[in-house]
């Protein structure tokens, strides 16, 4: 039984920011944003 061909993966570009490494810092800067919005949502409304 051959072996299938091996074919190489192409990594191709994001569709945006030209490269996945400027995504990822976008993505965890808009994630850490949220969740300091979030805080401050709740220490400012909240009634503990």
């Amino acid at each position: 039984m051959p072996d299938p061909e091996i074919r190489p993966v192409i990594d191709e570009p994001p569709p945006f920011l030209g490269r996945w490494r400027n995504v990822y810092i976008v993505v965890l800067c808009y994630l850490a944003v949220l969740i300091l919005a979030l805080y401050l949502f709740t220490r400012a409304f909240g009634h503990a």
